[in-house]
């Protein structure tokens, strides 16, 4: 049986990619998304944090550049507005699960019990990884 999208990304988490890495793998080889593999690279500077500074949370900037890829747009005399309202629809659902968008927010040693190179909180981040995955699925389905 093929492995869902969500498990795709907590398994490729866990595996050693990084947030923001395996979101968006994950959605290139779910299908979701169809970028060269050299353009995965792109998700590698976005990890916890952005750079290791916990800011914007990685599994969350994936998200949007995936949902982006989706229904974004080459000419600007195309609307914007379709991928305007699912990238806001991703943002505001992440951000009803997890109260903001800041990793050290989501991920601190506070909510984890855990500090950050800790392997248990990397058990941690698997699920909010899996959630942005989730989410993805819930935007582009819904």
């Amino acid at each position: 049986m093929c492995m869902k999208f969500p498990e795709m990304v907590k398994e490729l988490y866990l595996s050693g990619y990084t947030c923001s890495e395996s979101v968006f793998r994950a959605a290139r080889d779910a299908g979701l998304i169809n970028v060269p593999e050299d353009v995965l690279k792109i998700a590698t500077g976005f990890l916890a944090g952005i750079g290791h500074n916990r800011s914007l949370c990685g599994a969350l900037a994936s998200a949007i550049m995936v949902v982006s890829l989706k229904y974004g747009r080459t000419d600007k005399d195309r609307s914007k507005n379709l991928a305007d309202l699912k990238c806001a629809e991703t943002f505001k659902r992440f951000i009803a699960k997890y109260g903001n968008e800041h990793c050290a927010d989501i991920a601190s040693k506070k909510k984890t019990g855990y500090e950050f190179p800790d392997p248990k909180r990397r058990e941690y981040c698997a699920e909010i990884v899996k959630s942005a995955a989730e989410i993805i699925e819930e935007v582009i389905n819904g």
